[in-house]
């Protein structure tokens, strides 16, 4: 069969309910479908997203435990923390919040209060010194029995590995995000 011959023919395959034809076009379509798929399972494989997903996870830890100064710990030492109205160094803007954070640290290790930070993402590019991770966080907290409402936020954090272990170098933070948009990054 020539080449001209196999692009005016269709070949039809009935794949998931749908038909797809086997023309240029359609190779293409088929290739980017499987790096669609095979890209995810690439990342879970990929060591460095495991080390991510770890780093992500003592974040979320440092907030159940009430460790104040392991949060502190996961920013680089020249770390910038944005919010929607600041720019600052992360240690100052973190430590700046002492006496509210180590009264919610108290809090928590006393047993008072369980606060719950989760981490979702909807980009992760990174190499093996440097990455990007976009998404969302959602802070959930109960105190004296009393479950508060869900936050959530977005969260744009550049990472940077440093003497063997991540640390945020940037992290843009913007608390108003929706229930909703969480909801969309499954």
């Amino acid at each position: 069969m020539t080449h001209e011959r196999l692009r005016a023919t269709v070949l039809a395959s009935f794949i998931q309910g749908t038909y797809i034809m086997f023309t240029r076009r359609g190779y293409r379509c088929l290739l980017a479908a499987s790096l669609l798929v095979a890209a995810p399972l690439a990342a879970q494989d990929d060591p460095v997203t495991a080390e991510l997903d770890a780093f992500w996870a003592e974040v979320s830890r440092t907030v159940a435990e009430g460790d104040f100064e392991g949060m502190v710990a996961t920013y680089h030492p020249d770390g910038v923390w944005v919010s929607a109205v600041a720019s600052r160094p992360a240690t100052r803007a973190l430590r700046g919040m002492t006496a509210e954070a180590a009264e919610g640290a108290a809090r928590t290790r006393a047993g008072e209060q369980a606060p719950r930070v989760e981490f979702r993402f909807s980009s992760r590019v990174h190499d093996s010194t440097t990455a990007h991770e976009v998404g969302m966080v959602r802070f959930s907290s109960t105190r004296g029995g009393v479950v508060a409402e869900d936050v959530y936020g977005l969260v744009d954090s550049y990472l940077v590995r440093k003497d063997g272990r991540w640390m945020i170098l940037v992290e843009i933070q913007r608390w108003d995000m929706t229930k909703a948009e969480w909801d969309a990054l499954r």
